[in-house]
């Protein structure tokens, strides 16, 4: 997968006593999600002058809209005095993050360590275009405007001389073009196969898995990206696994930048040792003999009933037994076999 360029320009209208105070913008945590059909991003403040206060603004910027689309507020961490912002699209290329203030000289304090704002979520329209947000700014004035509480100002902030290193850009690619992903239940483990399309910048994929018995994901497993132009293959294989258990896998596709993304989740499950006994034939005629086999070399106890739950007899085995049922009458019983703590129940028909 090609990464999306997106051309980012902000505006912002904050409230200032001082044209001693600067700030700097930044976006982070670039993920591609819902499948490949999802871009999404954080926007980020920081104070590099003298502290000031949040005021009312407009964050504006432009994006490719030939591969990306349809701009919308995912998440934010205004609260108290701010409205809920808004993302709106006034233009097909243009987006904007609005912060509304309704109660003057209560905006939050921008520190020197990077403010949350919010998060932005776009629908991907072209997976082979190119990402590059960048911030812009042209010698001593920006198109980024901020002022601070109260709203509004008469004196506009600036973002420090050296742009590069306060504007700070996002330009790396989307890390990879993930073709399919699938998981397959072996002998005593489960194998995960992915192939890529490309890779371009990549660092490793990151194996999570999580059981029915657990809500969260845990990482298992590492493996380097090979970073090739043409289709690759991967597998892992996670042996730490038990019968009967359903397991949930996902990858973290990480670039060398750190931002990253998920891939579809897909499962698997091992079958218990229990699962693979057979017991044949079944019915059986009076007199006949059966013969109870198991997949694995182990201790196993069988156990029969009558239609009235009462006891008639148990063997003993160790991976197969063949025994006669000498002299039981036709009907329906139960068995049940033992295995450590698991068992397994089933029917058997004597003619």
């Amino acid at each position: 997968m090609k990464p999306i360029y997106i051309i980012v320009l902000f505006v912002l209208s904050f409230a200032s006593s001082s044209l001693g105070q600067t700030f700097c913008l930044s976006f982070a945590n670039q993920q591609i999600t819902n499948g490949g059909t999802k871009f999404e991003f954080d926007i980020f403040i920081t104070r590099s002058g003298p502290e000031f206060h949040l005021g009312s603004s407009n964050l504006v910027f432009n994006f490719n809209n030939l591969g990306i689309s349809t701009p919308v507020l995912l998440s934010h961490t205004l609260s108290g005095s701010y409205d809920v912002p808004t993302v709106t699209n006034p233009l097909p290329n243009r987006a904007s993050f609005n912060v509304v203030l309704n109660n003057d000289n209560n905006g939050i304090v921008v520190n020197d360590t990077p403010t949350l704002l919010g998060r932005v979520q776009f629908s991907i329209l072209n997976p082979t275009l190119m990402s590059n947000i960048n911030w812009l700014y042209t010698g001593g004035t920006t198109q980024t405007i901020v002022f601070n509480d109260v709203f509004p100002g008469v004196s506009q902030l600036f973002a420090t001389t050296n742009s590069m290193s306060c504007l700070v850009p996002l330009n790396s690619p989307l890390p990879v073009d993930l073709i399919n992903i699938n998981a397959s239940s072996l002998e005593k483990s489960i194998r995960l196969d992915w192939k890529v399309a490309q890779e371009q910048n990549l660092s490793n994929y990151e194996v999570q898995r999580k059981s029915d018995n657990n809500t969260n994901f845990s990482v298992i497993g590492d493996v380097i990206a090979m970073n090739k132009n043409s289709e690759t293959q991967y597998n892992y294989i996670d042996e730490n696994v038990e019968g009967g258990i359903k397991y949930f896998y996902r990858l973290r596709m990480i670039d060398f930048d750190g931002s990253f993304s998920f891939s579809p989740i897909v499962f698997a499950k091992l079958a218990k040792s229990l699962d693979k006994i057979s017991v044949y034939p079944n019915p059986i005629v009076n007199n006949g003999e059966v013969r109870i086999t198991a997949d694995e070399k182990a201790e196993y106890v069988f156990v029969l009933y009558d239609s009235n739950n009462k006891y008639i007899l148990s063997k003993t085995f160790e991976k197969d037994i063949l025994f006669r049922f000498d002299e039981l009458p036709a009907g329906v019983y139960y068995y049940k076999i033992n295995h450590n703590s698991e068992f397994i129940t089933g029917k058997l028909v004597v003619l």
